[in-house]
């Protein structure tokens, strides 16, 4: 199970409630989006007295912060920070605090991220090269391409970060999977196979959690002959966090899943 670390309260911790989360002045709501990629890194304001006269939100793509919301013109009172960055792999899962009429204290949750990064399977033959691609803590996956004709030629993964290819040039049909915000990658699925003497990925479906089902299958062209079904399972808890393999001839020869436990 893994460790909550909680930064603050900061501001006056004696008050009548406790709150979950809001962000809320007294003449307007604010709120803030979080596009695919981004997320809470800390936060920062004033407290003075009995509530939070000013506070940001600070994440990755805005590391100065959403706001500030509230007001900077009451004099006294104190500057809060919570720790930016939060210890390395740590991650803002939560808020926490008191309220009365107003915002009195606030804090953040912070979870102690795994570092057990396990591998699933790879799905096929693995005579050729080797290919890999394994997201950083902080990074996201935003984009998958595949590229397919009766089999499977090329993978691109455009994350938040990067963009890399794997695979030959080849394919005359050009599948692109833009992830929506919150959804994320939870099995892959297909067939092994042979296709003009080579053996290899010759159809491919790709599972989410909005899409169970999955997108695809892509590729299963005439004269291919499939040997072989495969489906991974991640395990409950598990989260994909990178994809690996092998290409021999130019084509994607198997597939596998880093899931991080």
């Amino acid at each position: 199970m893994a460790q909550i670390q909680k930064y603050g309260p900061y501001g006056d911790k004696e008050a009548v409630q406790n709150f979950s989360l809001m962000l809320q002045g007294s003449d307007r709501i604010t709120e803030i989006k979080l596009q695919i990629g981004e997320y809470i890194t800390g936060i920062s304001g004033f407290a003075k007295d009995s509530f939070i006269s000013q506070m940001k939100i600070h994440t990755t793509l805005h590391p100065r912060g959403h706001g500030p919301y509230g007001t900077d013109q009451l004099k006294g009172g104190y500057e809060f920070k919570s720790p930016m960055p939060v210890p390395q792999n740590d991650r803002i899962v939560g808020f926490f605090g008191t309220a009365h009429d107003n915002l009195v204290s606030v804090g953040v949750y912070a979870e102690k991220q795994s570092q057990t990064v396990e591998k699933l399977g790879p799905f096929g033959y693995q005579t050729g090269h080797q290919w890999s691609i394994l997201l950083e803590p902080s990074e996201n996956l935003r984009e998958i391409i595949i590229k397919t004709g009766a089999i499977v030629d090329s993978f691109t993964f455009v994350t938040t970060k990067t963009r890399q290819k794997f695979g030959g040039d080849g394919g005359n049909a050009e599948h692109k999977i833009t992830l929506q915000s919150g959804e994320f990658i939870t099995n892959v699925s297909g067939w092994i196979g042979e296709w003009q003497g080579n053996r290899c990925l010759t159809k491919l479906k790709l599972h989410t959690n909005l899409r169970v089902d999955g997108y695809g299958p892509f590729g299963g062209g005439p004269y291919t002959n499939y040997l072989s079904e495969f489906r991974s399972q991640v395990p409950s808890g598990g989260r994909v966090v990178g994809f690996f393999g092998t290409i021999h001839n130019n084509y994607v020869e198997s597939i596998g899943l880093y899931v991080k436990q």
